[in-house]
């Protein structure tokens, strides 16, 4: 089932939602420094004192939406993993579900993607206890105990391989490098990262 669009703060007042929808379109089309509090203005609508209302400037209304948009992210990945799988079924779970998001879901993920680095550190000490590497690195120590993983390889260095299948898919469908959907190429990588971890 395809994952329903990001819901950019539901229960904020309709005018900051159209706001932080126009800007995360904006923001992951040309970036946050490409991008004036005008032409967010523009995109939602509004004028530019209504967006200062809700925001003293662009890069804390980015620091938000990055936030939220965040958030949703981990908490949808969650479900794959709260279904008490072995290894393997989880492993397939989540690359499914994580695969469906980025064909859903993509200016969300993308703009996640590009400002990881420029908002990281500012963000709240709650949100970085859970985080997709957690996520992934659990489910390896997962597959660790129960034997499907090897514990010969740097269990970082697996983390990594998981994470980058599927992002550098992304990268490569936002692209138009790919001749079919992300998900159409989760069974081959499911296979190649089974035998990468035996």
């Amino acid at each position: 089932m395809k994952a329903q669009p990001f819901q950019i703060a539901p229960d904020a007042p309709p005018a900051k939602q159209a706001i932080l929808k126009a800007a995360l379109k904006l923001f992951a089309a040309k970036g946050i420094d490409g991008v004036s509090i005008r032409d967010v203005a523009e995109e939602a609508g509004f004028t530019n004192p209504a967006l200062y209302k809700h925001y003293k400037s662009k890069e804390a209304m980015a620091a938000d939406l990055f936030e939220t948009c965040y958030r949703e992210m981990v908490a949808r990945m969650e479900r794959p993993l709260s279904q008490g799988l072995p290894f393997h079924g989880a492993l397939d779970e989540y690359m499914r579900a994580l695969m469906e998001l980025y064909e859903a879901a993509p200016e969300p993920l993308d703009f996640i993607g590009d400002n990881l680095g420029r908002f990281w550190g500012a963000m709240p000490a709650e949100l970085k206890t859970r985080t997709q590497v957690t996520q992934v690195r659990e489910l390896l120590r997962q597959g660790r105990k129960e034997g499907a993983v090897t514990k010969d390889q740097p269990l970082e260095l697996q983390v990594v391989f998981v994470m980058g299948l599927i992002g550098q898919l992304a990268r490569m469908a936002r692209a138009g490098g790919l001749t079919k959907p992300i998900t159409a190429y989760r069974k081959e990588g499911f296979v190649m990262l089974e035998k990468l971890f035996a």
